[in-house]
Parts: structure tokens; C-alpha cells; sequence
């Protein structure tokens, strides 16, 4: 048994991936030759045999260790816990969350446009309605500008028109406190979950049978 941090065993992974292709890609594991000759290339075919099984077997080997050692710190990442921006989580959900992130940065995007695009709206629309009303005050003193609308009267001409028309803000999430909440969030985890991962680690062990 050996004893090795997760950084040192998330390093020797990618290593172990490395051997595995370069052990396969330069293997042959079988050949042609003809009956009558003792020779495949330039091996005899007892060399050619074994050398074929040892290379087999080496792949194997690399495999099983491979995969010990990636199941190692799956079930590290699993059982150890970290706390990012506050909330603690396991590794395994943290490295989930940064993998995923992106899903929850589409959704803020996505309220950012849809309350911009309402807030325009009802400021273009109600301008619209405010020069609606503009427009029959205007048809109602006719020419003579001098003459003055009395407030009850302006009152009683633009209100109904006013209800009628006037746009509002539909907001059934209370999407600004959303927006500011879930942006909140999501800055805190990224500007904290590489070096909390680096951390964790560098400080955890693993045990491993090769």
C-alpha cells in the first residue's frame, strides 16, 4: 500500500493515460506470416508471440491500475468536504457545480434580458400613452392655447384612457432580487472554488494497492 495526496494522484492520471495510449498504439497483437518461414518481420514468431502477450499484459496492467487509482479519488472527492463562498459541499459537488455552472449563468442571462426588454417596454409604451393623452388635451382646448383645462377635467379626460392603455411591470418572481442574489452566488463560487479545490487536494491522502 502507498500513501499519495490527490494532487499527486490526479497527476499521475493523466500520466497512466498517457501510457495506456502510447502502450496500445505501439502494440501488435497478432500478425501474418507465411507457414513455411520461422520469422514475422524481423521476429521470430516465438519472439513475436511473446512479445505480443507482454505487451497485452502490460496494457492490462496499466488499466487496473489506472482505474484503482481514478476510483481512489472518486470516492475521495465523494467523502471530503470543502465550504465555497460560505456553503459547504462535498468536492465531488463542488467539481459538479464548476462543471455545470454554466446552466445557471444561462439563466441569469436570460432573466437580465427578459426584465430589460419588459422595463423598455413599459417605458416605450406608457411615453406613447403619455402623448396619446397630450394630443386629446390638446384636440380639447382647440386652438385658443390661452384657454386652461380645469384638473378635474384633465383628470376626467386622461384617466380612462390612462387605465385603459397604461402598461405595468408583471413581476411574479421579484426577478431584481433574484437576479442580484443568484449573481451574487454564482461570482462567489467561481472567485473561490479553484483555490478551495487546490487546497483540498494538496491536503488529502489516498491509498493505493500498486
Amino acid at each position: 500500500m502507498r500513501k499519495i495526496t490527490v494532487t499527486e494522484a490526479l497527476n499521475e492520471l493523466k500520466l497512466y493515460d498517457s501510457k495506456i495510449s502510447k502502450a496500445i498504439t505501439s502494440a501488435t497483437f497478432c500478425g501474418a506470416a507465411k507457414k513455411s518461414v520461422p520469422t514475422i518481420g524481423v521476429q521470430t514468431k516465438d519472439d513475436f508471440r511473446a512479445n505480443a502477450q507482454a505487451k497485452y499484459q502490460s496494457v492490462k496492467d496499466l488499466i487496473v491500475n489506472r482505474n484503482e487509482l481514478k476510483s481512489a479519488i472518486v470516492a475521495s472527492n465523494a467523502a471530503t468536504e470543502i465550504t465555497v463562498n460560505g456553503v459547504t459541499m462535498t468536492r465531488a459537488e463542488g467539481i459538479e457545480r464548476k462543471n455545470s455552472i454554466q446552466y445557471e449563468k444561462n439563466l441569469l442571462n436570460k432573466m437580465k434580458l427578459d426584465y430589460v426588454a419588459a422595463m423598455r417596454l413599459v417605458e416605450s409604451e406608457n411615453k406613447k400613452v403619455d402623448a396619446k393623452i397630450d394630443e386629446m388635451l390638446q384636440a380639447w382646448v382647440g386652438k385658443d392655447s390661452s384657454k386652461k383645462i380645469a384638473k378635474e377635467d384633465q383628470e376626467a379626460l386622461s384617466k380612462p384612457y390612462r387605465e385603459a392603455n397604461e402598461f405595468g411591470f408583471i413581476d411574479p418572481l421579484g426577478i431584481y432580487e433574484k437576479m442580484t442574489a443568484l449573481e451574487a452566488d454564482i461570482d462567489g463560487f467561481e472567485s473561490n472554488i479553484d483555490s478551495t479545490l487546490v487546497l483540498s487536494n494538496a491536503t488529502t491522502f489516498i491509498e493505493l494497492s500498486f
